[in-house]
């Protein structure tokens, strides 16, 4: 056609568009409108991450070029970048104000290696996962589904619903399980979004979704990726959330909500009567037995802190929340 009309190309011009573009070291499919990590680039940081795992103390400056590397790799998903900066923040939080000593060595203890499995089954899961473009510039209104929580005082429990005609809601009371004493309303309120996700990740694979919680220092510690060094249990949580955000597919959006615009959420927290009266939507499905049951497997986990949080630590037990609330309300993406 060049030709035809007078112009003439370089034969190496004369190709069918590529399908896929590698760029930054993500792939993206032109053609499916989604993009991925190399393969060859995703097993190479996977052995990186194994090597780190078979010692007993790993460097510095190795963990942080493990989380760069966590970070290039997700940069196509928020949900894990927001978990790696997390763990470099609380590595690298003991030098705050002074250099970082590129020497020091930590030892690769549980809470520790529990990140870097995490981070290296990402990476594993990566190869081969496509990310939807739609999901990498998600905003608030572009979210597919909508989910609200909220968390009650010892009187009253856990609820949890989609926002979504004929979808799915729990409410779980307090006196229903043994809560244990560092289980104060800031691990109320995050275990009350693990819960909602064990319930409906069926329903929200692959899928974009706005979190809307009224508790702002929960936003903001699942927006950073991390607790504050003080709460491991809240820290487990956060680690859990991302696995099952990742695994899954959901890009979550999470976002502050004013108490008096979670009046749905509140009530069943509450046990309160007609929790659907004020909403413009019905969900028919009640999951309280899965939630009970994933209810009991957080607490579980969370039994392993028993004894070593300070109290003065516990929002309720002293002084205010362990974490700023000042960037609540913004994405992951942010």
């Amino acid at each position: 056609m060049l030709r035809h009309l007078g112009l003439n190309a370089q034969p190496s011009k004369d190709r069918r568009p590529a399908p896929t573009n590698i760029m930054l070291g993500v792939e993206y499919d032109v053609v499916n409108r989604c993009c991925r990590t190399p393969r060859k680039k995703a097993l190479e940081y996977v052995a990186f991450a194994n090597k780190l795992l078979e010692r007993r103390r790993v460097g510095m400056k190795e963990l942080f070029s493990l989380c760069g590397k966590c970070r290039h790799i997700a940069a196509h998903c928020k949900v894990l970048s927001a978990f790696a900066r997390g763990v470099e923040a609380r590595c690298f939080a003991p030098f705050r104000g002074r250099p970082i000593n590129w020497s020091h060595t930590l030892p690769l203890a549980r809470r520790l290696r529990s990140d870097i499995e995490l981070m290296r089954d990402a990476m594993i899961h990566s190869v081969g996962h496509n990310v939807p473009w739609r999901h990498i510039l998600g905003r608030a209104d572009d979210t597919e589904f909508n989910a609200f929580t909220d968390a009650a005082g010892v009187h009253g429990g856990i609820g949890g619903y989609l926002h979504q005609s004929k979808s799915r809601w729990f409410q779980i009371r307090w006196t229903a399980v043994s809560l244990h004493d560092h289980c104060d309303i800031m691990w109320m309120e995050m275990v009350a979004i693990y819960v909602l996700l064990k319930c409906n990740v069926e329903q929200l694979r692959g899928r974009h979704v706005g979190f809307y919680c009224d508790n702002e220092p929960v936003v903001w510690m699942l927006i950073k990726g991390r607790s504050s060094l003080r709460r491991p249990d809240l820290q487990l949580l956060i680690r859990e959330i991302s696995r099952i955000c990742h695994w899954n597919g959901i890009e979550p959006w999470w976002e502050h909500i004013a108490g008096d615009d979670n009046v749905t959420a509140d009530r069943l927290s509450r046990f309160l009567g007609d929790p659907f009266g004020v909403t413009n939507c019905q969900p028919i499905k009640n999951t309280n037995l899965t939630a009970l049951v994933a209810l009991k497997l957080a607490l579980q986990q969370s039994a392993q802190f028993v004894g070593h949080i300070d109290r003065k630590y516990l929002v309720g037990h002293s002084s205010g929340p362990n974490c700023s609330p000042s960037t609540a309300g913004r994405s992951t993406a942010l």
